[in-house]
């Protein structure tokens, strides 16, 4: 699996879309289901669980979107962390 084209379209999907549909990316990143559920229940949690998260994807609603990018860059292994470095191992 590439995990920076995986990560790539999600970012994509929640910029452009507010949400990212599992069957989409299961489907074209062959993975599980649970992996991703598993992944945005995690990101969800850091944002004091404001999206939607399901069994379908996870949706941002309306009063959240103006936190779309910082939730997006939960996605973005390459995102500096608060020290300042890199993410990626």
């Amino acid at each position: 699996m590439d995990h920076d084209r995986l990560n790539s379209d999600i970012i994509a999907a929640l910029l452009c879309q507010f949400q990212v549909l599992i069957s989409d990316i299961c489907d074209k990143h062959e993975i599980p289901p649970t992996a991703l559920i598993d992944r945005f229940e995690k990101v969800n949690a850091r944002f004091d669980n404001l999206m939607n998260v399901n069994e379908t994807g996870l949706i941002i609603p309306h009063e959240a979107r103006p936190l779309t990018r910082m939730i997006a860059r939960e996605f973005d292994t390459y995102s500096l962390s608060d020290t300042g470095h890199s993410y990626a191992t």
